[in-house]
């Protein structure tokens, strides 16, 4: 009996996903404002590459959501989120018309004009 709980015991704590040494709550939420800034500046290098922004003004909106305050980390992340989906569904959309449009029309429908 005593085996069967020490082999549990020890399962539970190898396949236990929590950290080994005690972490402070405050260190688990500046890495979770870390992780979301990371991903928040790939965002932004994202749509800054696809909508060619200059060098300057990417850098500009890369330094406010680095060093912004922590408030305002979890909006500009959700706006950033839907920009992306955003341009993401638009690049898909243009290219699923371009592969079914006939050559003509793609003419027309760059420039704009419609018939």
């Amino acid at each position: 009996m005593r085996r069967a709980f020490a082999l549990l015991k020890s399962l539970r704590e190898a396949f236990s996903t929590r950290p080994r040494a005690p972490v402070s709550i405050a260190q688990r939420r500046e890495d979770a404002a870390n992780a979301m800034r990371a991903e928040l500046l790939e965002l932004i290098g994202e749509l800054a590459a696809s909508q060619r922004w200059t060098p300057k003004y990417a850098a500009n909106v890369a330094r406010r959501a680095r060093f912004g305050p922590v408030s305002d980390l979890l909006p500009t992340l959700n706006h950033f989120r839907d920009a992306a989906a955003f341009y993401e569904a638009k690049r898909q959309a243009q290219e699923v018309i371009s592969r079914h449009m006939k050559p003509s029309e793609k003419a027309s429908s760059l420039t704009g004009s419609e018939r």
